[in-house]
């Protein structure tokens, strides 16, 4: 939106972005739990969302699948299927006609997992709780609004600096064989800006990561909290317990740093 040739919707972005990132993330988490979620009304005041979705000072309530009891079997088969697709489609490069149909496959595990599905549950008021459903408790809500919030300011700030690195000759060009804003920026622009975008987006992925641990300032149970919590008070081994949290952080960050490098040499420049 900083690119936005409306001077009110460039100028709110800009206020938005400098305002959410220069405030501390763990501020704005805190923030989302105890000034939002916590003064939401009790279940029998529910917030209706359109599309079945209640907000209440319990959390955020999804229409939920119910499965069948023989589906472990389909839900195995979907799984593989959709890991197996990216291998399968590499294959195009030996055979075109093996590669093309690996772009059946996921619409393959969709439909095994439907046929799984014995009948959606939407969540309903009954008595002084919500019943049916997927509940998402309030401390995930929380670092989910913070996170997102807090990183989507960085990545605005990383897509515009790529876009505008992209040289002005590009966009008169196009603009001069009679195309128009939206597929000047899509078909010319964002290609070769991505190129530059990668790299930083990859920093700011792993960040997202590693500031997962900050859900326990609002008691969310996400990694480190549980082995912080409560297998260093059962065990009392607090030197391995803190290597294990270490070393699978380092796992999802080499994991996720590998796809993006990966993905980083697939959009290179290649130069003869």
């Amino acid at each position: 939106m900083r690119l936005s040739v409306n001077w009110l919707m460039r100028n709110v972005a800009l206020g938005f972005i400098e305002f959410v990132r220069n405030t501390p993330q763990l501020v704005q988490i805190i923030f989302w739990y105890f000034a939002v979620l916590q003064t939401l009304p009790p279940p029998r005041g529910s917030i209706a969302i359109p599309g079945g979705f209640l907000l209440n000072i319990r959390g955020l309530y999804l229409p939920g699948a119910v499965m069948r009891p023989d589906t472990e079997l389909l839900s195995l088969i979907a799984v593989i299927l959709v890991i197996g697709t990216p291998f399968i489609w590499r294959l195009r490069l030996r055979e075109r006609r093996i590669g093309a149909k690996a772009l059946l496959l996921p619409l393959l595990a969709f439909g095994l997992l439907a046929a799984g599905i014995e009948r959606i549950e939407f969540p309903t008021l009954k008595g002084f709780n919500i019943a049916g459903g997927t509940q998402i408790p309030p401390e995930l809500v929380a670092l989910w609004a913070g996170l997102s919030i807090y990183s989507s300011a960085f990545i605005a700030e990383i897509v515009r600096s790529a876009i505008e690195a992209v040289p002005k000759g590009q966009h008169e060009a196009a603009h001069s064989m009679g195309l128009r804003r939206a597929p000047v920026l899509f078909l010319i622009v964002l290609p070769q800006a991505i190129r530059i975008m990668v790299p930083q987006l990859t920093s700011q992925y792993l960040n997202v990561i590693k500031s997962s641990t900050l859900g326990a300032a609002v008691a969310y149970p996400e990694i480190f909290q549980i082995f912080a919590g409560t297998v260093m008070q059962q065990a009392n081994k607090e030197v391995e317990t803190i290597i294990v949290v270490m070393a699978v952080f380092l796992t999802i960050n080499l994991l996720a740093s590998a796809f993006m490098n990966w993905y980083n040499e697939r959009v290179a420049l290649v130069e003869r």
